[in-house]
């Protein structure tokens, strides 16, 4: 998910903000860009990430004209996070830019929240922890029972009403 996520948020880093913010907040976007360049240049530097979200994690099961939808069937040394420190590095570099933007716009994001909690989040019918169970417990009878008309012997171990207290 860190490398998805990643691509995700550089993909709106680089072509919402700054590019389509409004002009009251375009010098302040600079600066926090130029603050964060050290930090997403060094994400850039692995050159596959996209690729490798694509290829293995997004879309891995599409198929293109040469059997390979990215590189044509040819093998490829992916030039993006390979192990669990890699991923925590990407996961750091993603973090402390997001934090200069959060601290940057910190006003405007508690404006945001507010105005956000109190027109759209607000619960309409909020279900409790016991019907979250049953309607859990209940698809998952409805699951088991499609998986023997499939003969597939793989289990859900769920058993009664989930302790919402341990989480």
């Amino acid at each position: 998910m860190t490398i998805i996520d990643s691509v995700s948020y550089l993909d709106e880093y680089d072509n919402i903000f700054g590019i389509t913010t409004e002009n009251e907040f375009k010098e302040r976007v600079i600066i926090v860009k130029r603050i964060n360049k050290p930090l997403i240049s060094k994400i850039k530097e692995w050159k596959h990430l996209r690729a490798l979200r694509n290829y293995l994690m997004a879309h891995n099961l599409r198929i293109g004209e040469k059997g390979d939808f990215i590189f044509g069937g040819q093998d490829i040394n992916f030039n993006a996070p390979r192990t669990i420190n890699d991923s925590f590095l990407l996961s750091n570099l993603i973090q402390f830019s997001t934090l200069t933007l959060n601290s940057e716009f910190e006003y405007e994001r508690n404006l945001m929240k507010d105005k956000i909690v109190k027109t759209i989040l607000q619960p309409v019918n909020q279900i409790s922890n016991e019907e979250i169970s049953k309607i859990t417990l209940d698809l998952l009878q409805e699951a088991d029972k499609i998986k023997v008309i499939y003969n597939r012997e793989y289990k859900f171990n769920v058993s009664g009403i989930a302790d919402w207290n341990m989480y």
